[in-house]
C-alpha cells in the first residue's frame, strides 16, 4: 500500500500511503560486547523507489549485529478474557484509537461505562493517549449477540467511523441509516 517512500534528513524513513504516513525512527545499530553495547553506525538507505535497505558502518563479522526497532510506546490493552484488535488510527494529537472485540467484562473501560454484554464479545473503541499510559475512553457497540470492530477511520473534524460486523438482531442504529436491522444470515 506505499505511494511513496522516502527518507528524512534525520534519517526517518517515511512511508506514505492512501491513509496516512507510516514513519520509522533512524535504526539504532550496535554489538552486545561483554556485557556492553557498541554501537555501529547505520541508516536507511533509499535502493528504488519501493525498495529499502540498512547501510550497515564497520563491524566485527563475528559479533551479532542488532538492528533495534524504535517503539514510539507499546502497551496491552484487554481484560481477563479473549480480546483482539483488528485496527488502529492516529490522530493529528499522536493519540492511539483501537478497534476490536472484547469477550472480557473486565476490559478497561477508561472514563467509559463497563462492557455491555455478558455472555458475547462487544465491539470497542478504545482511545489511548499519545504516549500510550493511559486509556481515555472506551466505547462499547454491542446488542445481545457477537458484534466486532474490524476498521477504523478519523476524519479532521475528529469523527471516528467503525466498521465490523454483527449476529446481533438488536444492534443499535441511528435514525435514518443504510440498514436499521440485521437481514439475517444469507
Amino acid at each position: 500500500g506505499a505511494e511513496a517512500i522516502r527518507v528524512t534528513p534525520d534519517g526517518e524513513l517515511v512511508i506514505a500511503t492512501s491513509l496516512g504516513e507510516v514513519r520509522h525512527r533512524k535504526p539504532v545499530l550496535y554489538l552486545e560486547v561483554s556485557g556492553r553495547r557498541q554501537v555501529v553506525e547505520g541508516s536507511y538507505v533509499l535502493e528504488s523507489a519501493d525498495q529499502v535497505r540498512f547501510r550497515v558502518g564497520f563491524y566485527d563479522p563475528h559479533s551479532t549485529l542488532v538492528i533495534d526497532p524504535i517503539l514510539s510506546s507499546s502497551t496491552y490493552l484487554g481484560g481477563s478474557s479473549f480480546d483482539q484488535a483488528y485496527g488502529v488510527a492516529v490522530d493529528s494529537a499522536g493519540c492511539v484509537y483501537v478497534v476490536g472485540e472484547t469477550w472480557s467484562p473486565d476490559f478497561p473501560a477508561g472514563t467509559s461505562s463497563p462492557k455491555i454484554s455478558g455472555s458475547n464479545s462487544d465491539a470497542f473503541v478504545a482511545k489511548l493517549n499519545s504516549s500510550g499510559t493511559a486509556v481515555l475512553f472506551t466505547s462499547f457497540l454491542a446488542g445481545s449477540s457477537r458484534d466486532v470492530g474490524t476498521g477504523i477511520a478519523l476524519d479532521a473534524l475528529g469523527n471516528i467511523y467503525v466498521v465490523g460486523f454483527t449476529y446481533s438482531l438488536d444492534f443499535p442504529t441511528t435514525p435514518g441509516v443504510y440498514e436499521s436491522a440485521y437481514p439475517g444470515p444469507t
